[in-house]
């Protein structure tokens, strides 16, 4: 398979002065006296998109992904490394780049066509397209300075996806506008990608990801994290944002627990091998069961409308003053498709001392459309409005959905028709 860009060890080093005039000090040293803090912000930095394939980078503020996506497109040179594209780009990048604020919204489209090597014939044939994604009527004729982020945001994106690039790069620009430009925006990315485009997505937005994505990047601290298929890497994101390395090392000792008590050791040699599993040694899921209400015998398997309950055993290992136990459940990709927990379900756990043991069950009926589903698990202390992970159990089980009739979409929504006939 043909790679449309491949990024090869890249670095970005800054110097980072105390003072202002440290750097003029370090300047005219004759003893070549170091001034400054070196920064990285990338740091060999290393994948590659496969052509017609859409790449999602995650991770959090400070990571380095806009810096990795001015390299890619030109913006900036790295320190160290190299980059290799195959293909024509158009680049979504901060809101408003590459239009000059004085000029109008049409002369900003020819200018933007013009950076990217058409000849205004060329752009001619694409100015009613442009004007008619973009929807912003008369204020195309008024200097791009006076639109507000919306507007600026629709006019970028259409001259961008009007352009008929081969690598499409989108970094967060799509966050601005109303939900439905944003709608109208993913359903063009999907139009594009399935005929062929090369995609490399930047957003925060995880939802977004595992619905665009082939594969991700993960960028932490200006290094790469880890990257794979979408639902491993935003497992990967999300325990960045709610861990630490006191608590990784908490985890790692808790699983020495596990190993040792011999009830808990089928557990978890019965756990999904995707597991991923983390927080801190003040409790402990135990146990998780999925009985179908209607057929207790099929563990892990409910049809469409059916009634089934989620049963979880967990020990406490300290006191605990507000324990919230929650779980959801994502489709293969990742993509959320629904969660519930004890609190906003209005049931709390309440005080618990160490060493009790409680189970929790959740009831509820299954309307989504027939499928294999992941289901995840957490645990958390919520005390004065801040939540801390007791036991996360992220991909624990697959659960199979199967239906006595054709769902077409997301969900059964369980219709009823009635019609009638008379004159």
């Amino acid at each position: 398979m043909s790679i449309a860009i491949q990024v090869e060890n890249i670095s970005k080093q800054y110097k980072l002065y105390e003072h202002q005039t440290d750097r003029l000090k370090e300047a005219i040293n004759p003893l070549r006296k170091k001034y400054h803090t070196d920064f990285y912000a990338l740091n060999d930095v290393s994948f590659h998109v496969n052509k017609g394939e859409s790449l999602g980078i995650l991770g959090k503020n400070g990571s380095g992904k806009s810096t990795l996506l001015k390299i890619i497109t030109g913006i900036l040179t790295p320190t160290r490394g190299t980059v290799k594209i195959s293909g024509k780009i158009a680049a979504l990048l901060e809101l408003g780049a590459g239009f000059n604020p004085e000029y109008t919204g049409i002369e900003n489209i020819y200018l933007n066509g013009m950076l990217m090597g058409f000849e205004r014939a060329d752009m001619d044939k694409k100015i009613e397209n442009i004007l008619s994604f973009a929807d912003i009527g008369d204020f195309v004729y008024q200097p791009v300075k006076n639109y507000s982020s919306g507007m600026f945001a629709r006019l970028a994106f259409a001259v961008a996806i009007n352009v008929e690039p081969e690598i499409l790069i989108i970094d967060e620009a799509l966050s601005v506008g109303d939900i439905f430009f944003q709608q109208k925006c993913f359903e063009k990315i999907k139009t594009m990608k399935n005929n062929g485009v090369t995609i490399l997505f930047v957003s925060h937005d995880v939802t977004s990801i595992s619905t665009l994505c082939d594969r991700c990047v993960l960028l932490n601290k200006g290094e790469v994290f880890s990257q794979g298929e979408p639902r491993r890497i935003i497992n990967d994101y999300v325990k960045l944002y709610n861990t630490n390395d006191e608590i990784t090392k908490k985890i790692e000792r808790v699983n020495k627990m596990v190993k040792k008590e011999s009830s808990l050791v089928d557990i978890v040699s019965e756990a999904s091998s995707e597991e991923y599993r983390y927080g801190d040694e003040t409790a402990m899921i135990k146990e998780i069961e999925c009985i179908n209400e209607e057929d207790p015998e099929s563990q892990w398997l409910v049809y469409t409308l059916d009634s089934f309950k989620l049963r979880v055993t967990v020990k406490f290992l300290q006191d605990c003053e507000n324990p919230v136990l929650g779980f959801y459940i994502k489709n293969k990709k990742g993509l959320e498709m629904y969660s519930g927990n004890t609190h906003y379900l209005d049931q709390n756990i309440g005080p618990v001392k160490s060493g009790e043991e409680i189970v929790v069950t959740f009831s509820q009926k299954m309307y989504l459309a027939p499928d294999e589903y992941i289901v995840s698990v957490g645990l958390s202390d919520y005390v004065e409005g801040i939540s801390r992970p007791l036991d996360r159990r992220y991909d624990v089980n697959k659960i199979t959905v199967k239906s006595e009739r054709t769902v077409i979409g997301l969900m059964d929504m369980d219709s009823t028709v009635e019609i009638i006939k008379g004159g």
